[in-house]
């Protein structure tokens, strides 16, 4: 291919006032506000259209317009800070006591109704105790319910007794096995 055939476009270099026109943000700024189309205020390049004129409520003046007092701007922010933290921690505080008084008052109803609960089952119980016999002597009551308990005490000493004889009959017989005469223990009859 020749280089005559070939199509090349050919681009001006930029100038060295364009090329700083495009590091200097305000200028960048200046050159949009231009090129903006659509029923938008038209720019014409004066300084007023980004600061405002005089009269309007944009306007400051430029001494006004940079404050020179960032100590207390600063001060003001901390103390802002502060009292927000502080406002947090104070309705968190407020927050946990109102949560431990509903705690606690839910506690004491509690144990005032289990007070009234055992105050009614008081009342209902007999003073009498459930016991046949005394719980300290252990010594029968003189009454139908003690001499129940001493007839079962009775039946099961008999039940006992009986057990024990069954069951050394079974294993070992009437006779003792090595010498083979008839055993006679206490309180086992045959």
């Amino acid at each position: 291919m020749d280089v005559s055939q070939m199509k090349i476009h050919a681009i001006q270099p930029r100038t060295r006032a364009e090329r700083q026109m495009t590091s200097d943000k305000e200028q960048i700024e200046k050159n949009h506000l231009k090129g903006r189309s659509g029923n938008y205020y038209a720019y014409d390049g004066g300084i007023e259209t980004m600061y405002g004129e005089k009269g309007t409520p944009g306007y400051i003046q430029e001494s006004e317009r940079f404050s020179s007092n960032f100590t207390n701007y600063h001060k003001e922010q901390r103390d802002a800070d502060i009292n927000r933290r502080n406002e947090s921690l104070q309705a968190r505080r407020n927050h946990s006591l109102r949560r431990d008084e509903q705690r606690f008052q839910q506690l004491e109803e509690n144990y005032k109704r289990d007070e009234r609960k055992v105050e009614f089952l008081q009342q209902r119980q007999k003073t009498r105790r459930s016991e046949a016999f005394n719980p300290i002597t252990l010594e029968l009551n003189d009454n139908a319910q003690g001499q129940e308990l001493a007839h079962q005490d009775d039946m099961s000493l008999d039940r006992m007794k009986r057990r024990r004889v069954e069951l050394y009959t079974r294993s070992n017989g009437r006779y003792n096995p090595i010498t083979g005469e008839e055993v006679n223990l206490p309180g086992i009859k045959f």
